[in-house]
């Protein structure tokens, strides 16, 4: 009996989403750009983000992980294509209301581009912390080869 109890109160706590972690996507890119984010290995903040991204058939997948100030913040992600040029822009945010425990949150997110074809695509990731403190920076800048 405490066990269910227990798996009930753990799945309220899960569905209630205490991370603010969402998978967003603008109507405009919902059929191209897919962005999901999850929470990270809790821990030590990371120096840097670990960013990596690979090309696939007519697809190109970045995945990162990241520390921001706490793990009350929001992240979202939008992309822009221009010929074979693509940027992924993740902002960070703080919550909009409510306290937060004082101590580093670590995300882990997914961005998928689609409909994309074949050839050589320079791939440009920036990560934003408006109203934080932190600079924004260019975190992935590289070649990555779409099939």
């Amino acid at each position: 009996m405490k066990t269910l109890l227990l798996a009930s109160v753990f799945a309220s706590f899960l569905a209630s989403n205490p991370l603010n972690v969402s998978s967003t996507n603008t109507p405009s890119q919902a059929d191209w750009f897919r962005f999901i984010v999850q929470p990270g290995t809790p821990g030590q903040a990371l120096q840097r983000p670990l960013v990596s991204a690979k090309g696939g058939a007519g697809n190109i997948t970045v995945r990162a992980d990241l520390s921001a100030s706490t793990p009350c913040q929001r992240l979202s992600g939008a992309a822009e294509r221009k010929g074979k040029k693509v940027t992924v822009r993740v902002t960070i945010r703080p919550p909009e209301t409510g306290g937060c425990i004082l101590m580093v949150g670590n995300f882990r997110y997914e961005a998928t581009l689609n409909k994309l074809t074949p050839g050589k695509y320079q791939v440009e990731v920036i990560h934003q912390y408006p109203n934080s403190g932190w600079l924004s920076e260019t975190v992935l800048k590289r070649q990555v080869s779409v099939r």
